[in-house]
């Protein structure tokens, strides 16, 4: 073997080497750093309540009555309290349930002493919270100050225009209440 080739083989296998233990040092001196403290995630708080429920809506064997009839019946009354120091922005929604027969556009709703509105004029929300409901009606949208809370009424009944048809005899609605808050 010529010399200049002998040297450039011995260069070479001197290269690998150092490239070697390079790699090999390197691993064993890896440092590797773990964290000692905790990472905080710190959320305002949206804590809300649904209190004092009085006199659940029943309405058996019902028909349709004139508003200023339904304006006297007797209502479902409720508190939603604000359990945060924040203001809360919150709906109140009336989910229709999946075992309801009654075409819900026949029903009126009156929320404290506003005035009455067919539930199929009423805008239908997608935040549904109960599974098996067909729908979500938005009654009222409000605002509650930090700590603070405020009463509700609700009343339903069927409306005097309600067609006097065999589909609408013997059917049933059953809904629930619904709050959906957020902060301000």
């Amino acid at each position: 073997m010529n010399r200049p080739r002998m040297l450039n083989y011995f260069l070479g296998i001197f290269v690998l080497l150092g490239i070697i233990f390079i790699i090999a040092t390197f691993a064993y001196w890896q440092t590797t750093v773990m964290q000692n403290g905790e990472n905080v995630i710190k959320t305002a708080c949206v804590a809300m309540n649904l209190t004092n429920e009085k006199n659940a809506i029943d309405l058996q064997k019902t028909f349709p009555i004139k508003d200023i009839d339904g304006e006297q019946l007797l209502p479902f009354s409720f508190t939603v309290e604000n359990k945060c120091e924040q203001d809360v922005t919150f709906k109140i929604a009336l989910e229709i349930l999946g075992s309801t027969t009654l075409n819900s556009s026949y029903v009126k709703s009156m929320v404290n002493e506003e005035n009455p509105v067919l539930l199929g004029n009423v805008s239908e929300i997608n935040d549904k919270v109960i599974d098996d409901s067909q729908k979500s009606l938005l009654l009222k949208t409000d605002t509650i100050d930090g700590n603070g809370s405020k009463n509700y009424s609700l009343r339903l009944w069927l409306d005097e225009n309600t067609p006097l048809l065999e589909e609408n005899m013997n059917k049933t609605l059953q809904a629930k209440v619904v709050i959906i808050g957020e902060l301000a």
